[in-house]
């Protein structure tokens, strides 16, 4: 019996493989810009999320900042000390945070993550889905604290559960709190940052592992920050604003000019 069924040609097979493979070319790269906007999209509800706690928390403590540190903090206490001519003993109150280890999970002080619990709805909106890891932000992220390697860790499950580091991927800024004023009092709100990514690469401009510092900083104004103001609004922002954001109205050209408060 005869039949006019043939296989493929090798020329066939190879034109379709080509084919395939420049339709991959053109789509992963779109999938990829999809995975970014969604990732960052979360990140910044979870800062959202996290300004709406902030605001209950004040509801509850006359106004004010929480009494409480970031993960970075706990470690930077010769940094504090310099601080101590416009916060009075902002050193003796990192120190006393640092060491609150027990009474994390009270308004009271500790690490920001413990203090603002009873006012989040999950642990999960302190994990921004692009943590990849530390590294950029002080020559600390290319050594250990605690005797953990941080590089390419990612920030919240470092040490999650054990209470030593780690717990968040965000920043808090510290002397919101120390500073023991309402936030009524602020006097740019919609430009200070109170919770920012804890580094530069994890969305949008800037694509790989965490190095080291010196590496970080070398492509520095590739990355972005999804950031939450004090304001409430939550926007993704370059290394340009992020650094405006930390010196204003702090510091301009390196020469402090006043407190965040009037």
């Amino acid at each position: 019996m005869n039949s006019n069924r043939r296989g493929f040609t090798l020329i066939e097979l190879l034109v379709v493989i080509a084919i395939i493979a420049i339709l991959a070319a053109l789509l992963f790269p779109v999938f990829a810009r999809a995975k970014d906007s969604a990732s960052t999209s979360e990140c910044l509800s979870n800062l959202r999320q996290l300004g709406t706690a902030i605001r209950n928390y004040q509801a509850d403590f006359d106004d004010r900042f929480p009494l409480a540190i970031d993960y970075w903090d706990r470690y930077q206490i010769d940094v504090w000390r310099s601080w101590d001519y416009y916060i009075p003993n902002a050193s003796y109150w990192v120190q006393v945070l640092a060491n609150r280890k027990d009474a994390e999970g009270t308004p009271f002080g500790g690490q920001i993550d413990r203090v603002l619990r009873p006012w989040t709805t999950s642990d999960k909106i302190w994990q921004c889905p692009g943590d990849t890891g530390v590294a950029g932000l002080t020559t600390a992220t290319s050594t250990t604290i605690d005797g953990k390697p941080l590089e390419g860790k990612k920030m919240w499950v470092i040490t999650r559960g054990t209470g030593s580091w780690g717990g968040t991927s965000y920043a808090y800024r510290t002397e919101l709190g120390l500073h023991m004023k309402q936030a009524s009092r602020l006097r740019i709100p919609a430009e200070t940052n109170v919770f920012m990514d804890g580094s530069h690469y994890w969305h949008t401009r800037l694509h790989r592992r965490p190095g080291t510092t010196a590496n970080d900083m070398n492509d520095y104004n590739k990355g972005s920050f999804d950031m939450l103001y004090a304001d409430g609004h939550v926007r993704n922002v370059s290394w340009a604003d992020y650094v405006k954001a930390w010196n204003d109205p702090m510091y301009r050209n390196g020469v402090y000019v006043g407190k965040p408060f009037d």
